[in-house]
């Protein structure tokens, strides 16, 4: 199997036979810019690795706002095995082409691939480890530095974690208990 993210998707840690299989239950699928892949609440019966482009995922509050609760980048998984409705709205922020399997192969596939069953806990466990860091951090900041630090985090192409978030609340002026002028969200 040739993919651009074959190393940093949950089948890293697969060899060939895994590969193998993996491959036999594979389908792409592509999305426009704003389409929306899946509504919260709603049946998802695929699970699958962002190849290409930014899924933003949001929740609609009871208020009516809508809350972005983060974002997929090439390598990142959508979808949970075992669980068949997801819990936010997933739309393409981008062109995205997804690398999806049908939920059930996938989990019966997980079931007997250690390897497969690795790559997916090592990648979730990545991203609880930056969900807690980011918490931390946005604990210590105050309201005035929060909103243009967690833009400038969901704006950078290499996602989140305290390194980035810690760049962005020293910059935002944070540390000096006030909001600098290079403060404002940049791209990067």
């Amino acid at each position: 199997m040739t993919c651009p993210v074959r190393y940093r998707a949950v089948c890293a840690h697969c060899g060939p036979a895994d590969l193998h299989d993996l491959e036999a239950i594979r389908f792409f699928h592509s999305y426009e810019a704003g389409q929306v892949i899946v509504w919260a609440d709603e049946r998802l019966d695929f699970v699958a690795t962002v190849v290409s482009g930014i899924v933003s995922l949001t929740r609609i509050m009871a208020d009516g706002r809508t809350q972005m609760v983060g974002m997929l980048r090439a390598g990142n998984f959508l979808g949970h095995p075992y669980r068949a409705k997801v819990a936010y709205n997933a739309v393409a922020a981008t062109p995205v082409v997804l690398c999806g399997f049908h939920r059930q192969r996938f989990e019966t596939l997980l079931r007997k691939t250690p390897a497969l069953s690795q790559g997916l806990l090592e990648q979730s466990m990545g991203e609880l480890d930056a969900a807690r860091e980011w918490m931390l951090l946005l604990g210590r900041m105050s309201t005035a530095v929060q909103n243009p630090a967690t833009r400038r985090r969901k704006t950078r192409p290499g996602g989140g974690g305290l390194r980035h978030g810690a760049r962005a609340y020293h910059r935002a002026g944070a540390c000096h208990g006030a909001l600098a002028p290079w403060g404002q969200i940049e791209a990067i």
